[in-house]
């Protein structure tokens, strides 16, 4: 990442300047790398020329200046920065090597504004992307876990010298020079086989055995008039999107004296400005009008086989399926299975930091001993998995609700409550209730609602609640990658607000049956070294405190530094 950005447009630097900063980077001689690091600054300048070091110095106050704002602006702001601040837009008009890069602003900046929308961080907008461009270059085709939904996507392009296809309601707000507005001038066929009918004047009728009584045609009559008002709106909408012509295009012949059926909105345009057309008369005396096949028509083109097209036009004569599959056979057939070693990853979840610890013990009572009774699965009552989106489907699968299945339910209600979704308005998704019957699902749901209500009223939920109220610094689940000692550990930090004493306090909730903060110090040592890392602070500026739910109490770690 740290070479791609010096070699783009953002730095500008050559490729044999890169590869002397990677160089010196990682050496030996350097403990640790870490991007512009000032340790290097020597030893690059007298490796590049005045001007190589000049853009490589530009390149590092930028990231200086830009690493702080990404924390706490939303990404459409830091992707409008480094498009139209930077010049990188101007840079792809003027290089015909990153030209090409121009067409993925409109994508990206889709992509961005849809992350904001979802409350999603710069840390899982990079995973998503990596992941789908792994996706689109696996020669396999192996499925990826990316949730950008590329297929799906729709946005504006722009890009002056192509032909834009969209629908009217979603040309809304945008301008072309020349519109054409196609398959959107003839109005809906009424429903007549339904089964009952509602209108605003009468509400809802059944409908009678011979189809019609007064209500339904009253109600088709008013149809009509819906429809007819709703066409006039999307006509009015395409035609203003034109800035110098637009064109409706369509199809339309004469109708006989005995017609009555209705007209659509081509015929009203087609009469209003060429009211001779609708006469018989004018069909007679200019039959070339309405003759098949003028002034064109695809069907008086001769049909032709495809192998002789391609031979027409100097082109290779398509092969046979059957053949291409015959080759495919002989060429791919693999005559011993292929042993695959699975790779050893290098990825790691800060709850494999945990330890067996010690129980410890506390002359507090647990506030819910009702919870007992719904935990279904008891051999993981001590054993409280983190909070993650860890369900890849909404599949409900045959799971018996553990204490790790109400940790995650507990977690999902205080992360509502700190993103401002009261607890009594807030629903949690299905399948966190696992094998529960209604009733339990309600009682459990019951529980994490007075758990969010006791938070609250701590002085360090109070705090978070107060910043989350005046906008300042509270980031509930705020994801994480943190590189430490040959990992990459990925996470979610459950609360993490800036406090009264301008220092930074986690929050970590613990849903166990029994307190035990010794088990959790290297985990949350991780947390805290990942949080200061993203703050642009000393770790000692970051506290943290275990809150154990069903005990109601507070545990301040201690990491002895």
């Amino acid at each position: 990442s740290f070479s791609a950005v010096l070699a783009s447009p953002l730095a500008g630097l050559s490729e044999t300047s890169v590869l002397n900063i990677l160089a010196i980077q990682t050496s030996s001689s350097v403990e640790k790398f870490s991007a512009f690091n000032p340790e290097c600054d020597k030893k690059i300048q007298e490796s590049l020329s005045d001007s190589e070091w000049k853009k490589y110095h530009d390149a590092e106050t930028l990231f200086s200046e830009l690493r702080p704002k990404i924390l706490s602006q939303p990404l459409t702001s830091t992707l409008d920065f480094l498009w139209n601040d930077t010049g990188y837009h101007y840079e792809t008009l003027l290089n015909i090597n990153v030209n090409l890069l121009s067409e993925q602003f409109d994508l990206l900046f889709e992509l961005v504004r849809q992350t904001d929308e979802q409350g999603k961080n710069c840390a899982w907008f990079v995973e998503q992307l990596e992941l789908a461009r792994n996706k689109s270059s696996s020669f396999f085709g192996i499925d990826s876990d990316d949730e950008l939904n590329l297929k799906d996507l729709s946005y504006p392009v722009e890009k002056g010298d192509g032909v834009q296809i969209m629908t009217i309601h979603k040309s809304k707000g945008l301008q072309f020079k020349y519109v054409f507005i196609f398959g959107s001038l003839t109005l809906k066929t009424l429903r007549e086989s339904a089964g009952g009918y509602y209108c605003d004047s009468f509400g809802f009728s059944l409908t009678q055995k011979n189809g019609y009584n007064y209500f339904r045609i009253h109600e088709k009559e008013e149809e009509l008039k819906k429809l007819r008002a709703e066409y006039n709106r999307l006509i009015y909408v395409a035609a203003t999107r034109a800035e110098n012509e637009f064109y409706f295009i369509g199809s339309w012949g004469p109708l006989s004296d005995n017609s009555k059926k209705q007209f659509s909105d081509f015929e009203v345009i087609v009469s209003y400005y060429y009211d001779e057309l609708r006469s018989n008369d004018f069909a007679k005396e200019n039959p070339r009008f309405f003759k098949p096949g003028s002034p064109f028509d695809f069907m008086t083109i001769e049909p032709v086989l495809k192998n002789e097209a391609f031979a027409a036009c100097g082109k290779n004569i398509v092969t046979a399926p059957d053949v291409l599959i015959k080759k495919a056979e002989e060429n791919f057939s693999v005559k011993e299975a292929l042993e695959f070693e699975t790779p050893v990853s290098n990825r790691r979840l800060p709850s494999m930091l945990e330890t067996e610890g010690k129980k410890e013990e506390t002359d507090a009572s647990d506030l819910y001993p009702e919870l007992n009774t719904l935990i279904k699965n008891k051999n993981d009552s001590d054993n409280e998995e983190e909070a993650s989106d860890d369900f890849e489907s909404d599949e409900l699968k045959d799971e018996l609700f553990s204490s790790s299945s109400f940790g995650t339910l507990a977690h999902e209600y205080l992360c509502a409550m700190l993103s401002n979704v009261p607890p009594e308005k807030f629903s949690a998704p299905v399948k966190l209730y696992k094998n529960l019957c209604d009733s339990d699902k309600e009682k459990a749901s019951e529980i994490c609602r007075k758990m969010c209500i006791q938070f609250s009223k701590t002085k360090e939920g109070m705090r978070a609640l107060n910043n989350l109220e005046n906008h300042e610094f509270v980031k509930p689940e705020w994801g994480y990658y943190y590189y430490k000692d040959g990992y990459l550990y990925h996470g979610f930090i459950d609360l993490i607000f800036k406090d009264d004493d301008g220092k930074y306090m986690i929050i970590d909730y613990k849903s166990n049956d029994r307190i035990n903060s010794e088990k959790y110090i290297e985990q949350q040592r991780c947390y805290r070294d990942a949080a200061a890392k993203m703050l642009g602070v000393s770790p000692k500026d970051v506290k943290c405190k275990l809150y154990f739910l069903r005990y109601d109490r507070f545990c301040e770690l201690d990491f002895g530094d």
